[in-house]
């Protein structure tokens, strides 16, 4: 393999594989979880809440055009009130942690 070979002529080469040993050995909580609440949560809350409206407007406005734009904004206006609401209970959480504020 070629990486072992440029591995093999670096002058770093155990620094290097020092490094990457401690790097495998830290004991952080996994990120998954932060990850999928961070990141895909307000994607299906958003498309859910698309769904929702679309079903509670279905016969409510006449207008095409407008009923469209109010779904999507009260679709946004949910997510927003999502990612409010996890950054609020984040907050709670870290601070019951103990955790310092960055």
């Amino acid at each position: 393999m070629p990486d072992e070979d440029f591995c093999q002529k670096c002058k770093q080469n155990k620094d290097c594989k020092t490094i990457y040993e401690q790097m495998g050995k830290q004991n952080t909580p996994p990120v998954a979880i932060k990850v999928v609440f961070a990141f895909l949560v307000p994607i299906l809350v958003f498309i859910g809440s698309l769904a929702l409206f679309q079903a509670l407007l279905e016969n409510t406005v006449q207008a095409e055009k407008l009923k469209t734009a109010i779904i999507f904004l009260a679709a946004l206006m949910l997510t927003f009130i999502y990612l409010i609401a996890a950054k609020f209970v984040n907050e709670k959480i870290k601070n019951k942690s103990g955790t310092i504020k960055t």
